[in-house]
């Protein structure tokens, strides 16, 4: 069970510049926020595991609860030299959301060389949000604005079940495997109809192994797998303190779908490995957040399932101990992505070239302190309406093991250089902008301290693998 409780203060302050065809400046106004918000956060988790005595033979149960309540109330103060454009505002939103979820596997070995494995998976999610803007009028109360006075509830019921099979035929490996999915969700606002949703969805997967020799191995695969928006872009509103260029979310997305085909040599060194990829994607209902202008200077951005996008790259994974208390981890992904997609009769399409890529440091120091350095970069790439620019994080940790290794201490450095930030340029035929947008304060110093209960301390891997965000087994 893990409680957080967090109490955060926020100030911003916005500058507008209004300018005639002639570039005068006709008013400045300022918009300053002071917001203030609380956050609870509770996290609780059961595991059973029942093992047999036939080697690899297991039965697991798992369960999984997370709740998160999100409460902000913010005042806007905005003076300009524009008389009309003189205003106070304040806001109240509340964002919670709950998740429960409900796991089985079950893994039977049929002999040396043969397995199955299935399991059954429900996962429910509620959000809500619940919002609302006023302005204080000539007489000192405060109305609410239009548009901007609603309550949102979500709810996502999603249930699975799941087989995979894995022979392997002397030096040459299959494993096929099939997911049903069904999807029952609901999306309703106070002041619109409600939007339902439910269908089912199949996921087929299947790879294959050849080991040439001990050291090197050729891997193909297939999958199909979905990724779900994420909360914040389900939610009507979340701030005001930018009304000109605010984002809203979209309670009515779907998942984006991909189809993914790789091949892949893995070769294994004296101490590490390289694995060297290429594969090809396909994703459609693409979501992306477009920059709708609507009139006097305002753009909204607005996420929707918009395209279609194909990319093919080449990945480089390569791992290795340079002594035996240092390890090095690093990624390269240079890749090709086409967009082609449709809005309200706007064709939003876009042709890339980019790359990312990523290096780990871990050093042990005896057997109870650990050092670990990491860096990320994303590098530049076209959108459908611009460009996004690189930006990249450095991240530097050590922990402690403690109590006979039952505790450990964790200090760690986020994003030090204060790098971990999103640079978007947008560039309409009647609209440009470049801004800079940073979630709140990325670059922060933690300290942590777990204590484990008859359980072993799990080793880390160093860097994470390519996610993709999807639910899966």
């Amino acid at each position: 069970i893990l409680y957080r409780l967090g109490d955060d203060d926020n100030a911003a302050t916005v500058t507008y510049r209004d300018f005639d065809a002639n570039g005068n400046v006709l008013a400045t106004t300022v918009r300053d926020t002071e917001e203030g918000e609380e956050d609870h956060n509770l996290e609780a988790a059961m595991l059973y595991k029942r093992t047999f005595d036939t080697p690899d033979r297991e039965w697991t149960v798992s369960f999984n609860y997370n709740l998160n309540d999100d409460t902000e109330i913010a005042d806007y103060v905005q003076t300009s030299t524009d008389p009309a454009a003189n205003f106070i505002e304040r806001s109240s939103n509340t964002e919670d959301e709950t998740n429960l979820l409900f796991q089985t596997d079950y893994i039977h070995p049929l002999g040396e060389s043969s397995k199955l494995e299935g399991g059954l998976r429900a996962a429910l999610r509620t959000v809500t949000n619940d919002f609302l803007v006023e302005r204080q009028g000539d007489d000192g109360e405060f109305a609410p604005l239009d548009g901007l006075d609603d309550k949102l509830r979500y709810t996502e019921n999603i249930y699975a079940a799941y087989l995979i099979g894995a022979h392997e035929f002397g030096p040459l490996g299959i494993q096929a495997g099939l997911r049903a999915e069904l999807s029952d969700i609901r999306a309703a606002l106070e002041t619109i109809e409600p939007n339902d949703q439910n269908y089912l969805n199949l996921f087929p997967s299947v790879s294959l192994s050849y080991k040439f020799s001990e050291q090197n191995q050729l891997q193909m695969s297939y999958s199909r797998r979905l990724s779900r928006p994420y909360f914040r872009r389900l939610l009507p509103f979340s701030n005001f303190n930018n009304p000109r260029n605010n984002r809203v979310g979209n309670p009515n997305l779907r998942p984006e779908y991909t189809d993914s085909y790789e091949m892949g040599f893995l070769r294994y060194l004296r101490s590490g490995s390289l694995l060297t990829s290429a594969y090809y994607r396909r994703t459609t209902g693409v979501i992306e957040t477009l920059a709708l202008p609507v009139g006097d200077g305002t753009v909204i951005g607005f996420p929707v399932n918009l395209s279609t996008r194909n990319s093919f790259g080449i990945e480089l994974s390569f791992s290795y101990d340079l002594t035996p208390w240092w390890t090095l981890n690093s990624d390269l992904n240079a890749f090709r992505a086409m967009v082609d997609g449709e809005y309200e009769g706007v064709d939003y399409s876009s042709d890339t070239y980019t790359w990312t890529g990523g290096l780990n440091s871990k050093v042990d120091i005896g057997k109870s302190f650990q050092l670990q350095a990491s860096f990320d970069y994303n590098g530049p790439q076209n959108t459908t309406q611009g460009r996004r620019l690189s930006s990249s994080s450095f991240d530097l940790a050590a922990s402690l093991d403690a109590f006979a290794g039952k505790g450990t201490f964790t200090l760690a450095g986020r994003d030090l250089f204060n790098d971990r930030r999103r640079r978007l340029i947008v560039d309409l035929p009647d609209y440009q902008s470049e801004s800079v947008f940073q979630w709140r304060q990325t670059r922060q110093v933690v300290l942590t301290f777990n204590y484990r209960l008859n359980q072993e301390k799990r080793p880390g891997n160093g860097r994470r693998g390519e996610g993709g965000g999807g639910d899966g087994f």
